[in-house]
């Protein structure tokens, strides 16, 4: 017993000079730096509705130093690595979300990571789902010829529009987006597509009301929305033809306006001489007649109003018409 306690404070001796690096090559003991973490310290509930315009509040916390900046995702740049994501140095930020064409509601996700001095990120991000809402704009056509007017073949209008929620505080303010669309009905604006339904009817309003892209819906897809910050257009050079103009407004979260007649949508005459303008016109309709009949969109110089046509054998056909002695009302 009296040996081992002699021999033990020397085993003791050994162990820690080699620990304490007493050899020629010392070890060296190796302090892992662990990453840093993140939370939002304001945001939406999770899967909750708020306004298209979020503010959003984060912080970060490191261990074993401090933390500099921030890197955060949206929608589908979560899918990155978080080297690509956007960086802050900021804590908190105020985000414009938006909706999907056509849509007043949709979901977004946000992610944040904070990254500390060893250059190391929080691999457990904060991260909140929620969806927005907006209020749709709405637009009014303030100058231009009257729904039926006839017009020359230099044409201005002009309009405006309101946002409902597009304030910082959800009020209204005035739009400073809108989109615009001159159509000739009966045709197709390439030449090679569907031609549109004649004049402003219910199924053309359906379209302009369908159109949630930068085009008409297929099969008039050639016909495309103008993007515009004006407030005005002049057209120039226009055909003698039947025309209709819509305008709608489109709000910071993307979503637009509902286009009603004569509101934001109107139908005219283009005629250049006053002979036009006084010219009677006919319109023949029939269950038989996937469309009406009409005269010529040019009265004076167009050809006779007939259409060929097919019907089954033994099929009653009855026809019904009205004629107007100008071209003002239609379409």
């Amino acid at each position: 017993m009296c040996r081992w306690r002699r021999i033990a404070p020397v085993l003791f001796a050994l162990a820690l000079s080699y620990l304490l690096g007493c050899s020629k090559n010392p070890t060296r003991l190796i302090i892992e730096r662990g990453a840093p973490e993140t939370e939002l310290t304001y945001a939406p509930v999770e899967a909750d509705t708020a306004s298209f315009r979020v503010h959003l509040y984060w912080n970060g916390y490191d261990s074993d130093g401090e933390v500099v900046r921030f890197r955060f995702a949206i929608d589908s740049d979560t899918l990155k690595p978080a080297l690509k994501w956007h960086v802050t140095y900021g804590h908190d930020s105020v985000f414009t979300f938006h909706v999907a064409p056509g849509d007043l509601v949709g979901g977004h996700v946000f992610w944040v990571s904070a990254e500390d001095n060893d250059g190391k990120i929080d691999h457990t991000p904060a991260k909140r789902y929620f969806s927005i809402r907006t209020v749709p704009p709405t637009s009014q056509i303030t100058g231009g010829p009257a729904s039926g007017a006839v017009a020359g073949p230099t044409t201005t209008f002009s309009w405006s529009g309101n946002d409902p929620d597009g304030s910082e505080t959800g009020g209204p303010v005035p739009v400073d987006s809108f989109e615009y669309m001159l159509l000739r009905p009966g045709t197709s604006f390439d030449g090679n597509h569907t031609p549109l339904p004649v004049s402003l009817s219910p199924t053309m309003l359906a379209l302009l009301n369908e159109a949630s892209g930068n085009s008409l819906p297929a099969p008039y897809d050639d016909w495309k929305w103008t993007a515009t910050s004006a407030r005005s257009h002049t057209f120039t050079g226009l055909d003698p033809a039947s025309y209709v103009f819509a305008v709608r407004a489109v709000d910071a979260a993307g979503a637009h306006s509902v286009l009603q007649a004569p509101r934001n949508v109107r139908g005219f005459w283009v005629t250049p001489s006053p002979e036009r303008q006084s010219a009677p016109w006919m319109r023949i309709t029939s269950e038989a007649l996937t469309l009406p009949i009409t005269s010529d969109q040019s009265p004076i110089d167009g050809p006779s109003i007939r259409q060929r046509f097919s019907i089954l054998d033994g099929e009653p056909v009855s026809f019904s018409w009205v004629g107007l002695p100008s071209l003002a009302g239609y379409p």
